[in-house]
């Protein structure tokens, strides 16, 4: 059975989204690799599905530099 590039290009944003929303590494340095990668393959797959993950991994930092301030960021004191 062989996967289909839709489900492949949602399956590697999320990979990227969770790895930014985890805190899993730097912004630039999983979007450097993802953009090696994509121009070391010259496969027109595998740089659409790095530059999913780059895009996840990004939109996962923005969401969480942009918590930061909010009040939802900050949880109250509690037992």
């Amino acid at each position: 059975m062989k996967a289909r590039q839709p489900i492949l290009l949602t399956l590697s944003y999320g990979a990227g989204l969770l790895t930014g929303l985890m805190r899993f590494t730097e912004p630039l340095g999983l979007i450097g690799a993802a953009l090696a990668v994509a121009l070391l393959a010259r496969r027109p797959v595998v740089t659409l599905l790095t530059g999913a993950v780059a895009l996840g991994h990004l939109s996962g930092h923005i969401a969480r530099w942009h918590e930061v301030g909010s009040c939802a960021s900050r949880l109250p004191a509690g037992r």
